[in-house]
């Protein structure tokens, strides 16, 4: 089913808060806003698209929405399957979108690319696992080329525990500089996600393979839960305090190689361990930039898209 409206791509600039970056304002370079599209189908244009089949997978909805909108993608998986392309068929489904570029790729070496968007995480979704390791769920997904193994840049959710794991599918010194799984230097309760609400969440890279250059952040509602910049980390706890330690020997690079690039983002993926109960979960207000211009900062001064300019 095609659109209500054209997506709006790098058209709308909104004024940076209080206390932003400055100088100008904010233009998206990409911006997803569910209302545009047509209720029950599956969103499927140019720069974003996802499947729906017998039930399960992603689709339109009214059933929950943000205040100010009327609409939202909801994204589903039945109890039991992985939602594995593969599996699709009867009540399977989906799980899972892709988000592109218009053209091209979102960076090379070098470049600075964040996603932001809107997310509801109902009571009762269970990512199935206590510990973040491989039964978290792969949430959002840095796309490159199939280098060394499957060239993703991964960040995992437990809901459970709260908090993130990352993971680099490319990179050796992943196990070296505990990125992932979970290590010692997480001491403590880790932020937990919201329920029942709608809230902000951003990612940004710098993108490079050189992991002594490179830089990962993740902020929930305007607030940093990670930071990798060389070899530095930062985890945020329940207690609104860090977890600060540099790690490894060497930092862990956000491209395999210098001559790869950024080519899209995959926002959930197949479920590791199968989740034992039906999930849900909405999105809405997906937001790209490749432009720090008019950004707004967060309490460390880091540039981020942020909910002054969301979607």
């Amino acid at each position: 089913m095609a659109p209500a409206s054209a997506t709006v791509v790098g058209s709308r600039k909104n004024r940076v808060a209080s206390g932003g970056g400055g100088g100008g304002s904010f233009t998206p370079f990409q911006r997803f806003t569910m209302d545009n599209y047509t209720t029950g189908s599956a969103v499927n244009v140019t720069g974003f698209s996802t499947s729906y089949n017998g039930g399960y997978g992603g689709r339109v909805v009214t059933t929950q929405h943000r205040a100010s909108k009327s609409k939202s993608m909801e994204m589903s998986i039945k109890a039991g399957f992985t939602g594995d392309p593969n599996d699709v068929g009867g009540v399977r489904g989906l799980w899972g979108a892709s988000i592109d570029p218009p053209s091209g790729n979102y960076g090379v070496q070098g470049d600075k690319f964040h996603i932001g968007m809107w997310m509801y995480l109902p009571t009762g979704v269970t990512m199935d696992t206590t510990t973040l390791n491989d039964g978290a769920q792969k949430f959002l997904l840095f796309r490159h080329p199939l280098v060394v193994t499957s060239g993703k840049n991964d960040i995992h959710i437990c809901s459970e525990t709260g908090g993130i794991a990352t993971i680099k599918e490319y990179d050796g010194n992943a196990a070296t500089n505990n990125s992932y799984p979970s290590d010692a230097n997480r001491a403590g309760a880790e932020a937990v996600w919201p329920r029942d609400q709608w809230f902000w969440l951003e990612r940004y890279d710098k993108l490079h393979s050189d992991g002594d250059q490179a830089e990962m952040r993740f902020w929930v509602n305007d607030a940093l839960w990670f930071e990798q910049v060389g070899r530095a980390r930062k985890f945020r706890k329940s207690n609104g305090t860090y977890n600060s330690f540099t790690a490894g020997t060497v930092g862990n690079p956000t491209l395999p190689t210098s001559g790869t690039n950024l080519e899209g983002v995959n926002l959930l993926s197949y479920w590791n361990a199968f989740p034992s109960v039906d999930t849900i979960i909405y999105f809405d207000g997906f937001t790209t930039a490749k432009d720090e211009t008019g950004m707004t900062t967060d309490s460390f001064g880091n540039a981020m898209i942020g909910t002054a300019n969301a979607g």
